[in-house]
């Protein structure tokens, strides 16, 4: 089967995947990878991370790097301690 121009978009563009030790997110890192983007993907579950990082060399073109951590943890940090309490859309 050949590729179509909408799959080779992907071919080198690099991706970052939250959740990708999740059910959809770990579906869609597998996906980006097969289409051969580099992806960054970040999870709570380091087993299932070290299962996906396995799991890349049978998927064909793509790179993947990983780390274990908790999105919402880091962009409360990043925003202040508020963030998480009030959501990034409310005034304190």
């Amino acid at each position: 089967m050949s590729e179509t121009s909408e799959e080779r978009v992907l071919v080198g563009r690099t991706v970052l995947v939250a959740g990708a030790t999740g059910g959809i997110g770990e579906g869609v890192t597998r996906a980006l990878l097969c289409h051969g983007a580099r992806v960054a993907a970040a999870g709570r579950d380091e087993e299932r991370l070290a299962r996906l990082a396995a799991y890349v060399g049978d998927t064909g073109p793509g790179a993947l790097v990983t780390e274990v951590m908790d999105v919402g943890d880091a962009m409360a940090r990043a925003c202040g301690t508020g963030w998480r309490s009030s959501g990034p859309w409310t005034a304190s």
